[in-house]
Formats: structure tokens, sequence, C-alpha cells
């Protein structure tokens, strides 16, 4: 089974490098990656598959509610599932509210992905061809 995660950023372009960044790893079957431009939409998603999540990717800076509201909000229902934090900002006073908060990573924008990728790959299982068919695929929530 592939590894789900989620993506909550407001700004669409930052959702789409992330589905272009990657592509490879959802098409072999390695991720599933659902995109959401809100974090409600991010919160009705952990309703319903919340317990197969394993990680979550959130933007700091977001309409509504932020990601340290988002973070919390992960931590109470969700704690099993590793949250890490991205923002344009590397002021010390975010990062450390964002590891205090429960945060296993923060990372500065633009993301080096290729980092991203090393991070992820203890979590990859093989798959076979039907749960590849099945799960893996990007899923937008826009």
């Amino acid at each position: 089974m592939c590894i789900k995660i989620a993506i909550v950023d407001d700004e669409v372009i930052a959702l789409k490098l992330f589905e272009i960044s990657f592509k490879k790893e959802v098409r072999s079957g390695k991720i599933c990656l659902h995109t959401f431009n809100s974090a409600q939409k991010l919160f009705d998603f952990l309703k319903e598959e919340g317990d197969e999540v394993v990680f979550i990717f959130s933007d700091i800076n977001m309409p509504v509610i932020d990601g340290f509201q988002v973070l919390k909000h992960v931590k109470e229902k969700y704690p099993h599932i590793k949250v890490c934090m991205e923002s344009a900002y590397a002021q010390q006073e975010f990062v450390e509210k964002a590891y205090s908060l429960g945060a296993e990573m923060y990372l500065t924008k633009p993301i080096d992905f290729q980092a991203v990728k090393r991070i992820l790959e203890p979590f990859y299982k093989t798959v076979d061809d039907q749960e590849v068919l099945e799960c893996c695929q990007v899923k937008r929530s826009s």
C-alpha cells in the first residue's frame, strides 16, 4: 500500500509544485498525494481518511485557518500523523512555535523536494499492481 500524504496550501502554484515533484512516486505507487487549498478541506478529508494519512505538509500563512491551527488540530485528533510546516519565513519564532506545537519538520520555501524525498524514502512500501491502480493518483480538492 502507498503512503498517504496531504498537502495544504492556499497557493495553487505550491500545490502544483508538489504534484510535479512527486509525479514519479505517485505513478510508481509509493505515494497517494492529496492536495487542499484550505485547512477546512483538509479537515473534512481527515474525518474520512485521517487514520491512513502518514504525512501532512502545511503552509503557515493561510487565510481563515493558519498552519499553526492546522498543526494543533492534527496533533490533537490524529497524533500518529507527522506534520511538516512550510513557510517563506525562516524567522526563529516561527520555527520554535512549529516545533513546540509538535511539528516534526520545518521547511522554508522554496522547498528542496529532493531532500523531502529522502526523508520519505523509508516509508515507501512495495505495492502490487492492483493497489497501484486503486490508490496511487493525485487527488485534488480545490
